[in-house]
């Protein structure tokens, strides 16, 4: 964050003052005659992430109650305000509950509560969303930078107020490749290729599969051998795991690091539950 130009605002992640630390809690910026106020906010479902707690002075406050504090601070300053939260959306625009992760998300709940927020940029979920939710402009653009979100308000500069508003996902799939970027990072991403695709081990057999949710439901070599390696580890008669994606399909041989992350996408920890009669 020290060597980029760029802004973070994040006003819920906090430390032992309850003060922000990771950038300013929100930015007024300039439109022509009108002035917007983004709010930066965070997911606090991290918490539930296990070495979060040891972090020294490192504190998550309530998304709801950091609004709360803010918003009309952000209100006397500028014209209208804008959410940057990196999470998602727990409902949908009926009100139907969407997420199974109770907490992780308050999209819905924020713009329910603060009908100050007059656009609401979201993140987190690796949703495609692009539409409007109590009648305020939302976007979502999906993951490994598919998409652009753009948000267009048309506003009435003399009376301040917002007449129209659009939500829309631009998709960069026949977008030209920027020449520096690419010049900055081909060598990286030799390296990279090189270090993913080094060989690590060499199975005997078939440890591959073509189509996930078989995977999932049925037997299958590839899903025995993880249960076979969590229970030696573990010192375990019964294992549980999943098939986080489904771009997994298992282990070609050699096994290599790309097989790997690519079947096993998040740095999970081995845990043993105990069950006492």
């Amino acid at each position: 964050m020290a060597q980029s130009n760029r802004q973070f605002i994040c006003a819920n992640i906090v430390d032992h003052n309850n003060q922000p630390f990771l950038g300013k809690p929100y930015e007024i910026v300039d439109f022509g005659p009108c002035k917007v106020g983004f709010l930066g906010l965070s997911t606090t479902s991290t918490k539930k992430w296990k070495n979060v707690n040891e972090l020294d002075d490192f504190n998550l406050i309530s998304e709801i109650d950091t609004a709360a504090k803010y918003i009309p601070e952000i209100k006397k300053q500028a014209d209208f305000v804008v959410a940057v939260y990196h999470g998602g959306f727990e409902r949908d625009h009926t009100g139907t509950w969407t997420d199974i992760n109770p907490g992780e998300n308050k999209g819905y709940d924020l713009l329910e509560t603060f009908p100050e927020i007059d656009a609401m940029i979201s993140g987190h979920q690796h949703r495609k969303i692009a539409g409007h939710l109590f009648k305020k402009p939302i976007i979502q653009p999906g993951f490994r930078g598919e998409f652009v979100g753009r948000i267009t308000l048309t506003i009435s500069a003399t009376e301040k107020r917002i007449t129209k508003s659009e939500s829309e996902l631009l998709s960069v799939a026949d977008s030209p490749v920027d020449d520096r970027i690419k010049a900055t990072l081909s060598p990286l991403s030799k390296n990279v290729a090189h270090w993913l695709d080094h060989p690590l081990a060499r199975i005997q057999g078939d440890l591959s599969f073509n189509d996930p949710f078989t995977a999932r439901t049925q037997d299958s070599a590839f899903m025995e051998f993880i249960h076979k390696v969590q229970m030696d580890k573990m010192g375990v008669d019964i294992s549980a795991t999943a098939l986080y994606n489904n771009e997994a399909h298992g282990f070609s041989n050699p096994i290599t690091m790309r097989n790997i992350i690519t079947n096993y996408v998040y740095p999970n920890t081995l845990v043993v539950s105990k069950f006492r009669s």
